[in-house]
């Protein structure tokens, strides 16, 4: 008993990483648990799709202008970093109008880019006339998961391969659910 509690932490740790521990710490691991099981079932629900080549190209040649405007204007071009990672997030599947919500949402498939995506927003919210050097990791955290979400993180399409892990993420909520 006690080894297939120590490897459903670990397949949680797996997929949900940083974000399993943070919610651990918060409600306590068995509630933590509840909660991503949960989270898997509402974005297993989600029509969750890669971007076509067209839409990849377009949001990547908008990603290379935000970026070339940083040096005159930080905070404008992390507040477009934001905008656009935002907008891939709706044109995937995710539901971007809810910040909560999507963050909820991203920790699904997104763990990995997700603890970087939330001090980003936390500090480039308190930051807008601040530090470059906040704006600058700010963007560089949303830059990470905007490549995941377009599919250029690895040269691989990120977001099929989220889908293709539903079917991961779904058993590891069934083996979780037996206990």
């Amino acid at each position: 008993a006690a080894g297939f509690f120590v490897l459903r932490r670990r397949a949680l740790r797996r997929q949900f990483g940083a974000e399993y521990d943070r919610l651990a710490e918060e409600v306590g691991p068995r509630r933590a648990r509840e909660e991503l099981r949960e989270r898997s079932r509402v974005v297993a629900d989600l029509e969750i799709r890669p971007l076509t080549p067209g839409q990849r190209d377009e949001y990547a040649r908008r990603w290379d202008a935000a970026q070339e405007t940083f040096v005159d204007s930080p905070a404008r071009a992390t507040q477009t970093g934001l905008d656009l990672l935002t907008a891939v997030a709706d044109t995937v599947g995710y539901t971007a109008d809810d910040e909560e919500k999507l963050r909820t949402e991203l920790s699904v498939h997104h763990a990995s880019a997700l603890e970087g995506y939330r001090r980003a927003r936390d500090a480039s919210g308190q930051a807008s006339a601040g530090s470059t050097e906040v704006l600058r990791q700010s963007l560089l955290a949303y830059r990470t998961l905007f490549r995941e979400l377009t599919g250029e993180a690895n040269g691989s399409d990120a977001t099929t391969e989220a889908a293709d892990n539903d079917h991961e993420s779904d058993q590891v909520a069934v083996d979780a659910s037996k206990e």
